[in-house]
């Protein structure tokens, strides 16, 4: 009358990191990126950034200067709003993450 259901096997449902494809990077931004290493941008900025940062490691830690610089050359380039918005389109669009170095 009544018969066991039988179960189907269901896959793995997490996937290591090591496993998951990190899109292509844009041409575009492969080429800014490398003209930015060309003339030592993250050095200059990190130096000139230095002083408004707190050292007593009080409180959450700052953005890293040439992220924030980089993510504000993004949203101009892609017209997108500065601060929170700009913050979460870069979460969202990974090629832009490799750019800003967050991934």
């Amino acid at each position: 009358m009544f018969s066991e259901k039988k179960k189907a096997a269901q896959p793995e449902f997490w996937i290591a990191t090591d496993q998951v494809v990190s899109p292509a990077q844009s041409g575009f931004y492969s080429k800014l990126e490398e003209t930015l290493e060309s003339f030592g941008f993250a050095a200059k900025v990190r130096a000139l950034c230095a002083p408004a940062y707190d050292k007593s490691g009080v409180g959450r830690p700052g953005i890293d200067p040439v992220v924030y610089l980089k993510m504000i050359m993004v949203g101009f380039l892609k017209t997108c709003p500065v601060n929170g918005p700009l913050r979460l389109a870069a979460a969202i669009r990974c090629r832009f993450g490799r750019f800003l170095n967050t991934n």
